[in-house]
Order: C-alpha cells, then structure tokens, then sequence
C-alpha cells in the first residue's frame, strides 16, 4: 500500500514548498480509485492526470526550479504510478518502463512544456500587460548580495530553450507564430529533445 508521510515535506528552495501528506489529492483517493480492482488501469490513470498532476503542477509555468526539486518530483511521480500500476519496486521495472506503460511524460517534460507554452503566451501579449514587463523588465536600482547569483525564471527559460533545441536569442521569433511555437511546445517535441538529450 502506498502512503504519504504527514511529516514529509519537500524543502524549501529558490521559492518553491512542495508538501505532499495524507492529506494529499492522492492519497484521499487510494481505496476509492487506486486500489479498486473494478477500475481499469486506463480510467486510474485519467484520474490521476486530472486531479493529481493539475494539483502537483499548478503553477509550474512560472516556477523557478532546481535539479532538486525535478529529483524529488520525479520519484513522487514515479511512487504514484507504480502504486497505480501496481509495480513494485522488487519488479526491477526502470522509470522509463513505469513511463510508458502509464503513457505518462516526466515531470520534467510536463514543466517544459507548460513553460514553454506560457513563455510564448507573454511574448504575444501588449507591452503593456504586467507579465510581460516582468519578463522583460529589468531593476532600476539594488545590488546583489555575495556568493553566487539566485536562480532566475529567465534562467530556467534559457536551460529549457538548450534542452528543446530552441535558439535562446531568437526564440521570439518563433514564439510570435502561435502555429509554429505551439508546435515547438508541444510534448511530442520536447520528449524528443529530452530523451535524445540524455546519455544511452
């Protein structure tokens, strides 16, 4: 039986707090939906889009995100799927394989795509509007403190433009072709870039 630790919370880094408890989406859900045997697998999965990657990943087209919190994600990910498909970590079944049997995308695919898509939403909104000119806008005044430099939300931009095989300097002119970015956006794409990003 799979279940979520009450105390077991996800650090708090670069301004993000990932809690997941007992009282998380999923497991409120576990006897009604995951471990009723007169659900097929398909609908589970549905649901668990749904409903638990919606709540898990609110918001993450705007996130500032570490290496850290893509690791912690991932095997919260991966603890929820093989609960849904009953694989067991005994079963020697790699992540990957947990993956495509669920046809489910990484979590660092879901947050690629949902970035990409909202960055090229702002790029084609007025100058005006405030995303926008948080975007692009730059502080008039302040210093920086000592040591290295926090993470921005244009660097995570920059490090998802690299894995997607998109030019960081002229990615603009695609984003202002909703046909063309949305294609460039689009989890067939960025799977691809990922996966042939990453070592044999």
């Amino acid at each position: 039986m799979f279940q979520f630790s009450s105390s077991h919370h996800v650090a708090q880094k670069g301004g993000l707090t990932f809690p997941y408890s007992s009282d998380s989406s999923f497991g409120r859900l576990y006897k009604r939906v995951w471990n009723n045997k007169s659900l097929k697998i398909k609908t589970k999965i549905q649901v668990y889009k749904a409903v638990v990657l919606t709540t898990l990943l609110y918001g993450s087209e705007t996130w500032v995100t570490y290496s850290s919190h893509i690791r912690l994600l991932e095997r919260l990910h991966q603890r929820c799927l093989r609960t849904i498909l009953q694989i067991h970590w005994s079963d020697l079944v790699t992540n990957v394989e947990v993956l495509e049997q669920a046809e489910i995308p990484s979590i660092e695919a879901l947050i690629a795509k949902s970035q990409l898509r909202w960055a090229g939403h702002v790029f084609r909104m007025k100058d005006h509007r405030l995303p926008k000119i948080a975007l692009y806008g730059e502080i008039r005044s302040g210093h920086r403190y000592r040591g290295a430099p926090k993470k921005r939300y244009k660097d995570c931009l920059k490090k998802t433009f690299t894995a997607c095989n998109i030019d960081h300097q002229n990615w603009s002119d695609y984003a202002a072709d909703r046909s063309a970015w949305r294609l460039i956006s689009s989890k067939r794409h960025i799977l691809s870039c990922l996966c042939s990003a990453r070592p044999p």
